[in-house]
């Protein structure tokens, strides 16, 4: 069969970020589907379903089977038969394959003519006219892509690029056992995005139509990598699963963590008691001079608030060094006596990084009571941060 280069490579690309990878998942789930008759391409790792249509060319042919004559009673017998072409073949290998070839605007992908050398005179393919005799699965062993069933009702959701690049992060990507949070959730009862490790929460305006749902942190990031700058993704959502289009792209997910913790009433206790307003780029830098000594023993930054307009940052490592720097971020914001919080500095950064701007103003709540949270927000973006133990 013959198709459009540009677009396999383009899928291709894709798709390697869905599937299972190393020893992950079946075999066949490691591969992608080169549809002839259904003039379509279509990549699964069970949970997630994408296909995209493409025209393809040359995909009925003549295929010949070769006996050699020990194997039949000294004659040796050729046999041919009509192939529909339709296999799966490994994704990563064939983008490897494809990407290694003098450029083309055209790229062949076909069940090799001749099975001779064969063991077991099974179907093999060949990519380019170079590489031959690679592996492939029969299409009739591909698992279908589940379509909207006719008695389906969908409910729509819509959330900007923003919103998902600005929530993703704080979900937690190991996560395992009990409620899943390796996911974004979407809540229909505030029509927000949210997503929560257990030690930080980011939130974000979402459109969510009479259904709350969830979404792999994965899928999440990879449909936000293929929005432009200032679109939206629309999901139609039924009970179970979500539908997308992305350019020629279309997606079928099933839910995750439909189950979410009630994040509302966290909220409600971690209301600051101080708001400072800081500007971007001038905690970052700073966090990011601190961030030069953390490691996984020691993550935390004290960060203290003197309410003079400045705010001051202390990280201690025993193992690499000490980051002392007092009045090191301007503010403004007033507090009767010096607040001191420690907090991830990885956390904190993150956060304020979601605003859109260098010079953009985020606000940063605190609380005299230590147990309390830390907040960032600004205008469509809020996070609460659980404090930690800063070294000292």
């Amino acid at each position: 069969m013959k198709t459009n280069r540009k677009k396999v490579e383009d899928f291709l690309g894709m798709v390697i970020k869905i599937i299972p990878k190393g020893n992950q998942g079946m075999p066949i789930l490691k591969t992608v589907l080169f549809d002839g008759p259904g003039q379509k391409m279509v990549a699964t790792n069970l949970d997630t379903f994408v296909e995209m249509p493409i025209t393809i060319t040359d995909y009925e042919k003549t295929a010949t089977s070769t006996i050699p004559a020990e194997e039949n009673q000294g004659e040796e017998f050729i046999e041919t038969h009509e192939v529909v072409e339709r296999f799966a073949v490994d994704a990563r290998k064939a983008l490897e394959i494809i990407q290694s070839l003098e450029p083309s605007d055209e790229i062949d992908v076909s069940i090799s003519e001749d099975r001779a050398g064969n063991l077991f005179q099974s179907e093999m393919v060949e990519i380019g006219g170079y590489f031959k005799q690679l592996y492939c699965h029969q299409g009739d062993d591909y698992p279908e892509m589940e379509a909207i069933e006719a008695e389906e009702v969908c409910e729509k959701t819509t959330v900007s690029k923003k919103s998902l690049m600005r929530v993703s992060p704080a979900s937690d990507k190991d996560s395992s056992g009990g409620i899943n949070l390796n996911v974004v959730f979407f809540d229909h009862d505030v029509d927000e995005v949210v997503a929560t490790d257990g030690h930080r929460i980011h939130r974000s305006p979402a459109s969510v139509k009479n259904r709350s749902w969830g979404l792999s942190r994965k899928i999440a990031t990879i449909i936000a990598s293929y929005l432009k700058k200032d679109e939206s993704a629309e999901f139609m959502v039924s009970e179970t699963k979500s539908y997308i289009t992305l350019g020629e792209c279309q997606f079928v997910i099933r839910h995750e963590g439909d189950e979410f913790p009630d994040y509302k009433k966290f909220l409600s206790d971690h209301e600051p008691e101080h708001t400072f307003t800081v500007v971007k780029s001038d905690a970052l830098t700073v966090l990011a001079q601190a961030g030069l000594l953390t490691s996984e023993t020691a993550s935390g930054v004290e960060m203290i608030f003197n309410g003079d307009g400045k705010i001051s940052v202390n990280l201690v490592n025993a193992d690499m060094g000490t980051y002392d720097r007092e009045n090191a971020i301007p503010c403004k914001g007033e507090c009767p006596e010096p607040i001191d919080v420690g907090v991830r500095v990885r956390f904190l950064a993150d956060a304020i990084a979601t605003a859109e701007k260098t010079d953009s103003k985020v606000n940063i709540g605190v609380c005299s009571n230590k147990s309390k949270g830390i907040t960032v927000f600004h205008s469509d973006f809020n996070a609460l941060i659980m404090p930690m133990r800063a070294n000292r």
